[in-house]
């Protein structure tokens, strides 16, 4: 079928107007016949940025070694590979092919996010048990240094009581230490004050006397 040089040319422009069309409806995205489409500066940065807050949460958790060295070796894989996305989306390209970036970039997108978030909540659990362990570690040493407290106090307090108690013996009123043979007073040490110790030890009158010889001897007859 042969065309004339002026239907050739209609056909190029209605195609070319139906491509604006649909690059219209695909924000940032436009795609030109036979040339390819080029992706707006404006959603290659956000990608860049995206890249580049990856790197540095993964930095930072593998700082803290958060990762295994197999977890390591995909992570960085992923990340490679978004950067690899984003220079070929950077240029012109076909549809197909973007379509085929966009689905990789998404899977990527979930990946790193499954792995950073993972080690981020580790790395905040194990912050928490190391502050819990010192914590611990804190109150051992404080009941440890209020045990040696109580323990000084009781032998300084012992010290005392002994001090006191010696104090006690060395000066206390001779009556006090010399009692012990007082156990069993009266004559003859019977355990009955006798008439001698009595006479002794307190003044009786006669009359007195007379009655306690009385009382006594009445006790004897009965």
């Amino acid at each position: 079928m042969k065309i004339t040089k002026t239907q050739l040319t209609q056909l190029i422009k209605e195609e070319l107007e139906k491509s604006i069309e649909e690059a219209e409806g695909a924000k940032g995205v436009t795609y030109w016949p036979f040339v390819g489409g080029k992706i707006d500066k404006e959603d290659i940065q956000v990608a860049k940025d995206t890249l580049s807050d990856y790197r540095k949460r993964y930095d930072a958790a593998n700082d803290e070694g958060m990762f295994k060295w197999d977890e390591r070796e995909r992570v960085e894989g992923d990340l490679d590979e978004m950067e690899k996305i984003i220079r070929s989306i950077s240029k012109r390209h076909k549809k197909s092919d973007f379509d085929k970036a966009d689905k990789a970039w998404r899977s990527l997108d979930d990946s790193l996010r499954t792995a950073l978030g993972g080690a981020k909540r580790a790395l905040k659990k194990r912050q928490r048990d190391d502050a819990d362990a010192a914590e611990r570690a804190d109150q051992f040493e404080r009941d440890v240094e209020r045990q040696r407290s109580l323990d000084r106090k009781a032998k300084y307090d012992a010290i005392d009581r002994e001090r006191r108690d010696k104090l006690d013996r060395q000066y206390a009123p001779r009556t006090r230490r010399d009692d012990y043979h007082l156990v069993n007073p009266g004559f003859a040490g019977t355990g009955n004050m006798g008439y001698g110790e009595s006479l002794d030890r307190a003044k009786i009158s006669k009359s007195e006397l007379a009655q306690i010889i009385k009382e006594e001897l009445e006790n004897l007859l009965k």
